[in-house]
């Protein structure tokens, strides 16, 4: 049985296994949803990632290196969309994440709004 593309023409690869060689390597926050300590962890690696790249992408650079350069910006807004969906996401998971308040003073008594 031979394979065609769509004019006709045969395909160049007749292999049928898949390849034992990894192409990528799966990221925590594709690990399956087990229970919420798992989930959170990878959620969090996925943030502070995102926030590493950021910070390495912008070193060294000025506003003015930052505005005229279309790819540096894409870099950058890529990674701070990564981050706000890490940070819905764990929202989500832990449903009782400490307020800036509570994570500053050490308390949970603070007032809220």
């Amino acid at each position: 049985m031979s394979s065609r593309g769509s004019r006709g023409d045969r395909w160049t690869s007749s292999c049928r296994t898949r390849s034992r060689t990894p192409t990528s390597r799966q990221r925590p926050s594709a690990l399956p949803k087990t229970s919420r300590q798992p989930r959170s962890a990878a959620l969090l690696w996925d943030l502070a990632t995102a926030i590493r790249r950021i910070e390495g992408f912008v070193a060294d650079k000025t506003w003015d290196d930052y505005d005229a350069d279309l790819l540096l910006r894409s870099g950058v807004e890529r990674q701070l969309e990564i981050a706000g969906e890490a940070m819905s996401m764990l929202r989500k998971v832990t449903r009782t994440l400490p307020t800036v308040c509570q994570m500053s003073t050490g308390s949970s008594a603070c007032a809220t709004s």
